[in-house]
């Protein structure tokens, strides 16, 4: 399964241990935001992308949200590039070979409950 968005909206998962997006075959980034801004993905385990793909690839986009996630066993949990102002706020990323890429990008805020870190590249 595979998510390509290119236009705002809001991606609500009903419960995030059970609705789950899973790359069978590993061979594409799962989420991928395009050229958009103001997105938000929430409540979903986003699993197995492999290769140098991601389980969420942010991509020349603007002020988007990913909040509440588990993203594990990917290559790379979470790319932005050439992104800017995108917050990633209380995600679980486990067992990814790369946890969060982030490249041509600035002012990307990445959150847990103790920490705030704003990421400037």
């Amino acid at each position: 399964e595979y998510l390509i968005i290119r236009k705002t909206i809001t991606v609500i998962g009903e419960n995030k241990e059970t609705t789950i997006i899973n790359d069978v075959n590993g061979t594409k980034s799962i989420v991928y935001i395009v050229e958009t801004r103001g997105v938000k993905i929430t409540g979903f385990t986003i699993q197995n992308a492999k290769y140098h793909y991601s389980g969420i690839f942010i991509h020349k986009c603007n002020g988007n949200i990913i909040t509440n996630n588990i993203i594990k066993n990917n290559f790379k949990s979470i790319k932005i590039n050439y992104g800017h102002s995108n917050h990633i706020e209380f995600n679980k990323l486990s067992n990814n070979t790369i946890g969060l890429e982030i490249t041509e990008s600035n002012r990307n805020s990445i959150n847990t409950k103790k920490t705030t870190r704003i990421f400037t590249f």
